[in-house]
Protein backbone atom coordinates (compact mmCIF):
# COMPACT_ATOMS: atom_id res chain seq x y z
CA UNK A 1 0.00 0.00 0.00
CA UNK A 2 1.41 3.37 -0.89
CA UNK A 3 0.35 6.23 0.94
CA UNK A 4 -0.25 9.58 0.06
CA UNK A 5 1.46 12.28 1.93
CA UNK A 6 -0.42 15.23 0.55
CA UNK A 7 -3.70 13.81 2.72
CA UNK A 8 -1.86 15.26 5.67
CA UNK A 9 -1.60 18.64 7.34
CA UNK A 10 1.42 20.14 8.22
CA UNK A 11 1.09 19.84 11.84
CA UNK A 12 0.44 15.60 10.89
CA UNK A 13 3.39 15.88 8.47
CA UNK A 14 5.59 17.24 11.76
CA UNK A 15 3.69 14.74 14.03
CA UNK A 16 5.12 12.01 11.97
CA UNK A 17 8.40 12.80 11.51
CA UNK A 18 8.77 12.91 15.03
CA UNK A 19 7.08 10.26 15.96
CA UNK A 20 9.87 8.57 13.25
CA UNK A 21 12.62 10.22 14.65
CA UNK A 22 12.08 9.46 18.37
CA UNK A 23 11.99 5.52 17.30
CA UNK A 24 15.32 5.58 15.85
CA UNK A 25 16.70 7.26 18.59
CA UNK A 26 15.06 5.61 21.50
CA UNK A 27 13.45 2.02 19.49
CA UNK A 28 10.40 2.84 21.06
CA UNK A 29 7.28 5.36 20.32
CA UNK A 30 7.26 8.81 21.97
CA UNK A 31 4.82 9.24 24.63
CA UNK A 32 2.21 11.80 24.44
CA UNK A 33 3.77 14.28 27.36
CA UNK A 34 6.96 13.97 24.57
CA UNK A 35 4.91 14.89 21.69
CA UNK A 36 3.28 17.77 23.37
CA UNK A 37 6.87 19.50 23.90
CA UNK A 38 8.51 18.36 20.64
CA UNK A 39 6.00 19.34 18.59
CA UNK A 40 4.56 22.30 20.61
CA UNK A 41 1.04 20.75 20.95
CA UNK A 42 -0.04 22.56 24.37
CA UNK A 43 -2.60 19.91 25.21
CA UNK A 44 -2.38 15.85 25.02
CA UNK A 45 -5.92 15.92 23.61
CA UNK A 46 -4.25 17.88 20.25
CA UNK A 47 -1.71 15.46 20.66
CA UNK A 48 -4.25 12.43 20.36
CA UNK A 49 -6.11 14.11 17.79
CA UNK A 50 -3.48 14.08 15.41
CA UNK A 51 -2.52 10.22 16.22
CA UNK A 52 -6.11 9.24 15.85
CA UNK A 53 -6.11 11.06 12.24
CA UNK A 54 -2.56 9.41 11.29
CA UNK A 55 -3.69 6.22 11.81
CA UNK A 56 -7.05 6.63 10.03
CA UNK A 57 -5.21 7.44 7.28
CA UNK A 58 -2.83 4.72 7.56
CA UNK A 59 0.30 6.05 8.65
CA UNK A 60 0.39 4.77 11.55
CA UNK A 61 -0.52 1.03 12.77
CA UNK A 62 -0.82 -0.22 16.67
CA UNK A 63 2.00 -1.67 17.93
CA UNK A 64 1.19 -5.55 19.13
CA UNK A 65 3.45 -5.69 22.36
CA UNK A 66 0.85 -4.71 24.87
CA UNK A 67 2.67 -1.32 25.18
CA UNK A 68 0.92 2.02 26.52
CA UNK A 69 2.67 3.78 23.92
CA UNK A 70 1.11 1.28 21.14
CA UNK A 71 1.70 2.90 17.43
CA UNK A 72 4.39 2.36 14.94
CA UNK A 73 5.10 4.32 11.63
CA UNK A 74 5.37 1.63 7.97
CA UNK A 75 8.44 2.67 7.97
CA UNK A 76 9.59 1.52 11.23
CA UNK A 77 7.76 -1.12 11.21
CA UNK A 78 9.51 -2.19 8.32
CA UNK A 79 13.34 -1.52 9.40
CA UNK A 80 12.25 -3.75 12.25
CA UNK A 81 10.97 -6.44 10.06
CA UNK A 82 14.29 -6.44 8.30
CA UNK A 83 16.32 -7.05 11.64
Amino acid sequence: MSLNYDLLTDRQTFVLHTINDYWRTHFRSPSIQDLCLVTGIRTANGVHGHIRALRKKGFLSPVKTGSARGYITPQVQEALEKM
